[in-house]
């Protein structure tokens, strides 16, 4: 990301319904622009969730879509500017690729890889012919809810998810939806806040990674303060062994908040999509294509940080 990045507080440009704007010098919304033009002026992001509410300036050439997904051109990987969006908003829509672009090498940059549940450290997602849509999976074409990545598995998930697209789909759905879930957070009960902090659920595999010989037994909260900074645990379906009213409370309002604040992201075959799988909750829409090929990468937190035991 060659001078790109960010503008604007973690929450949806709501009074621009589907129009592509920019952001003035004030960082209030503008005119109708053509996409990703590039802007002379300098943006201020303030966050609540980032330093304290202090703003943070950078050059780019942007565009903001409604419910907050920035997009930027990218030449170079501008990494302190993607750490600012992320701190900002949750995550990031990184546009024009070039098709030398190195997906590894430069996502190890913002964190150590980390293998996934069959050790690998770059999934295909896509449909496999032998797993149905009767089958709660991201292997076939049907919706998946909102939820957060690892959310079952032993020890701290993954900081950040990374997709890219080999095929994207053709035709309606496929896309990916996000949302910050830290306004949810802070405007739960508090009393509801307390137990999730407190209470360690158990965990399990989902009966498709039993089926491949993946086994263990774990503890943990739904919502955890890891060196000052709040992980959530965000389940989509049943894999808790203990599942209690209060986990139920937490989904059913989840998904009330997510139906109502997520934005919609196409992965096309030249951008990436990076989000902090901390705090921002993610799904898929159901869609049709079964050519549709994504690769995904799970990046463990800033190396400059000791991790947890």
């Amino acid at each position: 990301m060659e001078g790109p990045v960010v503008p604007v507080e973690s929450r949806p440009v709501g009074a621009c319904a589907q129009k592509t704007i920019h952001v003035d010098d004030g960082g209030h919304p503008g005119h109708e622009a053509p996409p990703l033009t590039p802007l002379p002026q300098r943006i201020s992001i303030v966050s609540r969730h980032c330093g304290g509410g202090k703003g943070v300036q950078f050059r780019c050439a942007c565009r903001i879509i409604l419910g907050g997904v920035i997009e930027l051109a990218v030449s170079a990987f501008d990494l302190d500017a993607l750490r600012v969006l992320l701190n900002s908003v949750g995550f990031a829509h990184i546009c024009h690729l070039s098709k030398e672009f190195d997906y590894l090498s430069e996502l190890a940059r913002l964190g150590p890889l980390v293998g996934q549940f069959d050790g690998a450290v770059v999934r295909d997602v896509r449909p496999d012919p032998a797993v149905g849509n009767s089958t709660y999976s991201p292997s076939n074409t049907r919706e998946l809810l909102a939820h957060t990545e690892w959310f079952e598995f032993p020890g701290l998930p993954p900081r950040f998810v990374a997709l890219w697209s080999v095929r994207t789909a053709t035709g309606s759905g496929g896309e990916t939806t996000l949302a910050d879930a830290y306004p949810f957070i802070d405007g739960l009960p508090a009393e509801l806040r307390s137990t999730l902090l407190s209470r360690r659920y158990s965990w399990g595999p989902s009966v498709g990674l039993a089926k491949v010989g993946i086994d263990y037994r774990t503890k943990h909260q739904l919502l955890e303060r890891v060196r000052g900074e709040l992980v959530i645990r965000f389940p989509c379906d049943d894999r808790c062994l203990d599942y209690d009213d209060d986990m139920n409370r937490f989904i059913e309002l989840g998904r009330a908040y997510f139906a109502e604040h997520s934005t919609a992201v196409r992965i096309l075959e030249d951008s990436m999509l990076i989000w902090d799988n901390w705090r921002v909750l993610h799904a898929r829409t159901a869609f049709a294509d079964t050519n549709r090929h994504l690769k995904r990468v799970l990046i463990a937190d800033y190396p400059t940080r000791d991790s947890k035991e």
